[in-house]
């Protein structure tokens, strides 16, 4: 391993697809697959990692690149501080105190460790199993933050559509069967759905501090000719999905507000489905 060079060479893993290319293929069967290996070899990381944090913390002072990690409460709560000051105290009152509330969704109860960045293209579906290659920012975050992951889906990513359904449920079902192992009271559906629902709270503030400056110009979220949908679409379909969470009364004011005072002006079309599942 070169320290002055972030590469780190493990073996030869050939020409396996990822999971961004059976989504973005016309196979349901291989992309469904390749989203239940996806989940579950998360869910596996997570437990086989359960016991090792003071390893990634030795590792992250010694290899330090300057880096942010995702797991720093900071990081959470710069992005509130961002939205709080698009929307406005005054317009919605009591959302600092919800984002407050809601902080890490859960990962200082339920952390687990996840390469940070478990984006469709940086994996590849080898026959040997999933094989995750990008751990820029790995880290330890709350479980939640990464099963809401299977249900947004892909909090963080350009590759991005809709999910059918049953197809995300049961991906989101694979990634907390493994999961439990370490946190037993993940099997309260009533804890598990408080959760996720905090964790889609957290990534929708996130992606409205990193894209909204992006929307002046509108265009694809990914630089190649790949199916992307555009920076608008992304976050208008984000703030529908997040206007829903009415156990955040402040939080879903904030959404549809921007969906009526930003959004509004937007001639975009709703984010389609995969093109694996139909693209409908």
């Amino acid at each position: 391993m070169d320290t002055e060079v972030p590469l780190l060479v493990m073996e030869d893993l050939g020409e396996a697809p990822s999971l961004a290319d059976v989504l973005l293929g016309d196979d349901p069967r291989a992309a469904e697959d390749g989203l239940l290996v996806w989940a579950r070899g998360l869910g596996r990381l997570a437990v086989e990692a359960a016991d090792r944090r003071g390893e990634l913390r030795e590792l992250w002072a010694r290899f330090d690149k300057g880096v942010a990690s995702w797991e720093d409460e900071p990081w959470v709560a710069r992005n509130a501080a961002e939205l709080l000051e698009l929307v406005g105290g005054a317009a919605v009152p009591g959302l600092g105190e919800e984002l407050a509330w809601v902080g890490t969704a859960g990962g200082e109860e339920y952390s687990v460790f996840t390469p940070g960045d478990t984006c469709p293209d940086n994996n590849l579906l080898t026959t040997d199993g999933l094989r995750l290659i990008d751990f820029e920012t790995a880290c330890y975050q709350s479980a939640f933050l990464v099963a809401a992951y299977c249900r947004m889906p892909f909090s963080t990513c350009w590759c991005v559509f809709r999910l059918p359904a049953g197809v995300a449920a049961r991906v989101e079902a694979a990634y907390r069967a493994e999961v439990v192992g370490v946190y037993p009271a993940l099997a309260d559906d009533g804890v598990w759905e408080a959760g996720v629902r905090q964790a889609i709270v957290v990534w929708t503030v996130a992606a409205t501090a990193f894209l909204l400056p992006r929307t002046v110009e509108d265009g694809p979220l990914h630089p190649t000719r790949r199916p992307a949908p555009s920076r608008r679409q992304l976050l208008k379909h984000r703030w529908e999905k997040a206007s829903e969470l009415e156990e955040f009364p402040a939080f879903a004011a904030a959404m549809r507000w921007l969906l009526r005072e930003v959004a509004g002006g937007w001639d975009v079309a709703p984010l389609a489905g995969y093109p694996a599942f139909g693209g409908d």
